[in-house]
């Protein structure tokens, strides 16, 4: 049995200075105003790049909910939203629940 997950992404631009990478996370150093926090995105959950118009900047797309779900919503604008969808099969095999 097939499935399709559908899952809407998030991107946005931020400083390459601003990012440390770590063996199992990225760490974004945000600021703005006089507010400053340190956030951690599993390596998994991110897909980063540099970014074609500016060589200072990456282009970064996480899933929304996690986007929403920690505090880099407070500190960068998100350029633009993504629907990604992915066809995946047999996952809930064994699974009585879900199998009629």
């Amino acid at each position: 049995m097939a499935m399709e997950v559908t899952t809407t992404m998030v991107r946005f631009l931020f400083p390459k200075d601003k990012m440390v990478k770590k063996e199992k996370a990225m760490l974004f150093l945000c600021e703005k105003g006089e507010s400053k926090k340190k956030v951690w995105v599993p390596l998994s959950k991110l897909d980063v790049k540099p970014n074609e118009d500016d060589e200072r900047m990456n282009e970064v797309v996480i899933a929304k909910w996690l986007f929403l779900k920690g505090d880099l919503v407070f500190f960068v604008e998100p350029s633009e939203f993504i629907v990604k969808t992915e066809i995946t099969s047999e996952q809930l095999a064994g699974n009585d629940k879900f199998n009629n």
